[in-house]
């Protein structure tokens, strides 16, 4: 058996090294947790990323495509002097109408309902914070107010037709977030 040079020097070394094991451990976990956070948050921030990312592509981009061939000819100073809300929505439910006997393959009805659910899962990912709220917020919050104050009286006609109190609610969150219409 091994045996120290000094039984002195036994209980002083055993206190050290308990020291520093300790330290060496509150280390380890304080460097563990840091690791955990930032892991976490580059995920949301990653997440945030894919959803900012699936709005300009595939589905969603085809869908903002029928808003904007619907509207790109149309000059709202001329046909919409003022601008009043109920002037809008008139404008906006002529429009609607006038487009959807194209089909509804290119509805935009279709397209309206499709961009408002992805603004309503994208706000639910940001309140559930499995995604980065700020990201979304700054990435897809001038494009939801716009839309919005375009398309919220119709919406509310479809929330109220087919019993779909939520229908839009994410997009209402983003929007107001922004300012008023």
């Amino acid at each position: 058996m091994l045996k120290w040079p000094s039984e002195q020097f036994t209980p002083w070394a055993v206190a050290w090294t308990t020291i520093i094991s300790n330290i060496t451990l509150i280390a380890a976990l304080v460097i563990a947790y840091w690791t955990y956070v930032q892991s976490a948050e580059n995920s949301q921030k990653d997440k945030s990323l894919e959803y900012v990312a699936d709005f300009n592509r595939d589905d969603m981009l085809e869908a903002r495509n029928v808003v904007y061939r619907v509207w790109k000819d149309f000059d709202f100073k001329k046909k919409a002097p003022g601008g009043s809300r109920e002037v809008i929505y008139a404008i906006v439910e002529r429009v609607t109408a006038d487009h959807d006997q194209h089909g509804p393959e290119k509805s935009i009805k279709t397209a309206i309902i499709n961009i408002s659910t992805f603004f309503d899962s994208a706000s639910v990912c940001a309140r559930t914070e499995v995604c980065d709220g700020g990201i979304l917020q700054t990435q897809l919050g001038p494009y939801a107010r716009s839309f919005y104050c375009l398309y919220a009286e119709w919406i509310a006609a479809e929330q109220a037709q087919y019993n779909l109190p939520a229908l839009g609610s994410g997009m209402i969150e983003l929007a107001e977030n922004e300012g008023s219409c």
